[in-house]
């Protein structure tokens, strides 16, 4: 899905598992390494790139985000962090809110985005 507004590119369906901190890079090392919708630069999104996917009013998926978004996960990680141990996740369960979560306490599932360059 492109959104060139953002200028981004983003999975439209989620990973099929959640990870802890330790496990993300590993994700990303094996859809880059398998050059995922023909590209090797996927990432985790930062903060606001995530919230940019907050729609405001409630979908026909009952989340804040596009139903063009397969799957109905409510949480994500972002790339930034608040602390050390802690990261931001975007909540997309209306009202869209922003939270923190402990890297190693949950496993969250990830939607992953590249940036585009005009294609």
């Amino acid at each position: 899905m492109i959104d060139r507004t953002t200028k981004l590119m983003w999975q439209r369906k989620h990973s099929d598992k959640g990870f802890l901190n330790q496990d993300i890079a590993l994700y990303f090392e094996k859809i880059n390494r398998g050059w995922f919708a023909g590209y090797g630069d996927w990432r985790l999104p930062t903060l606001p790139e995530l919230m940019s996917l907050w729609e405001v009013e409630k979908q026909s998926n009952g989340l804040c985000i596009n139903q063009i978004f397969e799957g109905g996960e409510l949480i994500f990680f972002t790339a930034d962090s608040r602390s050390r141990d802690v990261g931001w996740c975007v909540l997309f369960q209306c009202p869209g809110t922003v939270g923190s979560q402990g890297y190693n306490q949950v496993r969250l599932k990830i939607r992953a985005v590249r940036t585009i360059n005009d294609e």
